[in-house]
């Protein structure tokens, strides 16, 4: 069983870490047994001067644990460094966490810079459960603003990971880790002891000298687990004490071995890369690689993939960064496959404006996304003999593939596509977006539109509706929107007369969504907020869970499909294709909620369809210009299987202000 961790680049045999305060330096134990079978150490909470601690009694048993006042008892930075440390050192060869603890901002970066520049140190763990003697003993720890300005000084002088070990005293133990966050902090660690006391009946004083104590044992565990979990959804920094698309989609390549032989995952935060590779390695044969990258800079992405060498870049990044991979594919030679098609993500850039209002004006869509830029590199890929292959996703990408194997197979010509994306799921938040929210809330928010008789017809948002009884997921109400696979289709698609995409909603997400724009949080142009700028659907994004924390709580299935009318030998016909995916399924198999599961098991097929030569052919193309008989084969074998079935009910279309109003 590989129980391998990683924290910051320190890969841990296990994850195993006593807590400072609960093993002394550590060493002391080394004559009991072999200290090296722990993951790592975390050493006893270090001050700038010597500390006696607290008088005595400063330990009293509960029925669920055990309260201490020891009260920091070291012999200060200095001596630690000079002697405990090494001391360690010499019986221990496994990663060491200096935990510093301090009642001033001074103390703090004066104690993180010593334990910094040790040779034995290799993260640092910053105690904010102290009072500050400049703020009337207030814990730094239950004031975000004070977590803030030790976060930043300590960070400023150590070139080691920075763990920000936090109190669980506090009202609010994500605002905490949010500010750990915002300056820089490399992880998080929770939780510290709870503030209790015991009082002897006899006597009817506190059976502690200090009056009170931190509680741990048993007893905290359940709200160590509650915060873990808060935290968890809060930030996206590793933390101690417990444990998306892209994580779908390296997922199933390792399931895929004969074809992913080795791949290498990259990312702005490698760490996050890591942390996957420690979790996959040894469930597969693939051999990984793991990179940090900026995936805005061309000469960053042409360096990796240099020396890399792969043969294709798969790109599940966000869409903003479509051209820069693409740019950097062209000049080293290599293969390209996306999920979505290119976003600006600065939405007032004069450049990008004045392009996208000639579109506008000339096509009548007012959609951010289209795929004018990236049909742009057809002839830069076609002679370079190269091949691109736009959304590779489920809508688009499955969709399309749906709408190439209905034409193959069931239609001499298709006449109209109702492509319906119904999440049947529940993660028990009142609102919550399922993907990144600056892409979806951008989408759902918008105009809508649909492909008719040769032209785009623009609508107002959830203008139109329909309820439609979904197989396994129940009738729900679903909403028209732009979608880009419409675009494409009506441009691959011969004799197609009609395209529609909707896309169901509750009335709460609809109501949370609709208050969001109404005070400017959905807006994507930078605000000046206290001398800073900043962009409020940014913003709006860091309040909302992360879509990645979804997954253990999501319940229910999704159901995907397209329904498809037109000719077959002179006769009409109707077709509905579709998958039913379950959300605890999706779990219990890559630790991702259907919504990535249907995303990323998608673009794993496209990678390897170009990979295994079978769409291997220069340009740039959508899916539905490829042979789709080897990807719907695919679909059923990595997860996603499909159905047919024959003449389906079709969808009543009417205004959402007006039911009586119903769209031919």
């Amino acid at each position: 069983m590989n129980t391998q961790v990683t924290l910051s680049g320190w890969t841990l045999d296990n994850p195993v870490i006593p807590a400072s305060g609960t093993f002394g330096f550590g060493y002391e134990f080394a004559q009991w047994y072999d200290i090296n079978c722990l993951g790592a150490i975390s050493v006893k909470g270090t001050t700038r001067e010597p500390r006696f601690g607290n008088p005595t009694p400063r330990i009293a048993e509960t029925p669920g644990g055990m309260l201490n006042a020891v009260g920091l008892q070291n012999p200060g930075i200095d001596k630690v460094v000079a002697e405990e440390l090494p001391r360690l050192r010499e019986v221990y060869h496994k990663p060491i966490l200096a935990n510093i603890s301090g009642f001033s901002l001074d103390e703090y970066v004066e104690c993180c810079a010593k334990a910094d520049a040790s040779p034995h140190t290799d993260l640092i763990e910053v105690n904010v459960s102290c009072p500050n003697v400049h703020h009337g003993g207030m814990s730094f720890g239950t004031d975000p603003n004070m977590v803030y300005d030790v976060t930043r000084a300590v960070k400023a002088v150590c070139k080691k990971p920075v763990y920000l070990k936090l109190s669980p005293n506090v009202t609010d133990i994500a605002a905490i880790a949010r500010a750990c966050e915002a300056e820089g902090a490399d992880g998080i660690c929770l939780i510290n002891t709870l503030l209790g006391m015991r009082i002897d009946l006899k006597t009817k004083r506190p059976l502690l000298a200090n009056r009170t104590g931190g509680l741990s044992g048993p007893a905290v565990f359940p709200v160590a687990v509650r915060m873990v979990w808060d935290v968890y959804e809060a930030v996206k920094l590793p933390i101690i004490g417990c444990g998306g698309v892209a994580s779908v989609a390296i997922h199933k390549c390792c399931q895929n071995s004969e074809v992913f032989t080795e791949i290498m995952i990259a990312s702005r935060t490698k760490s996050k890369c890591d942390d996957l590779k420690a979790k996959l390695e040894g469930k597969t044969s693939t051999k990984i690689e793991t990179a940090k990258v900026d995936a805005d800079k061309v000469e960053e992405l042409k360096e990796l993939i240099n020396a890399y060498k792969p043969d294709a870049v798969l790109n599940v990044a966000l869409p903003y960064q479509d051209l820069t991979i693409m740019d950097a594919c062209l000049a080293c030679g290599v293969d390209y496959i996306d999920t979505a098609n290119y976003e600006c993500e600065d939405t007032e850039d004069p450049k990008w404006r004045a392009i996208y209002e000639k579109r506008c004006k000339e096509l009548g869509f007012t959609a951010y996304f289209d795929y004018s830029w990236q049909w742009a590199y057809q002839e830069k890929f076609k002679e370079a003999g190269l091949t691109a292959i736009l959304g590779s996703g489920f809508d688009p990408g499955v969709t399309s593939v749906y709408s190439a194997y209905a034409l193959k197979h069931y239609f001499d010509e298709i006449h109209t596509i109702d492509i319906l994306d119904c999440n049947g799921g529940d993660h028990g938040y009142p609102f919550a977006t399922n993907f990144n929210p600056e892409i979806n809330l951008r989408e759902v928010s918008a105009n809508g539109s649909y492909w008719t008789d040769g032209h785009w017809v623009e609508t107002k948002p959830m203008e139109w509706r329909a309820q439609y009884n979904f197989d396994q997921v129940g009738e729900k109400d679903m909403y028209l929107l732009h979608h880009e696979e419409i675009e494409s289709l009506a441009k691959n698609i011969p004799g197609i007369k009609r395209i529609r995409f909707f896309m169901t909603f509750g009335q709460s997400y609809l109501t949370h969504m609709k208050c969001l724009e109404n005070v400017g949080m959905l807006r994507t142009d930078p605000i000046m907020v206290d001398g800073k700028e900043i962009v409020p659907i940014q913003v709006l994004k860091e309040l909302l869970p992360d879509p990645a924390s979804l997954g253990p709580r999501t319940v229910g299935k999704t159901n995907i499909g397209c329904i498809f009318t037109g000719v077959k030998d002179g006769k009409e016909k109707s077709i509905y294709i579709y998958n039913v995916c379950d959300h605890q399924e999706c779990y219990k198999e890559v630790e991702s909620q259907a919504i990535s599961y249907t995303t990323g098991v998608p673009a794993m097929i496209g990678a390897m369809m170009v990979v295994k030569g079978l769409w291997k052919k220069p340009g740039v193309f959508n899916l539905e210009e490829m042979d789709p008989d080897p990807y719907m084969e695919a679909l059923n074998k990595f997860g996603l299987p499909w159905q047919v079935v024959e003449n389906p009910v079709p969808v009543d279309c009417y205004k959402t202000e007006d039911e009586s109003v119903h769209m031919d």
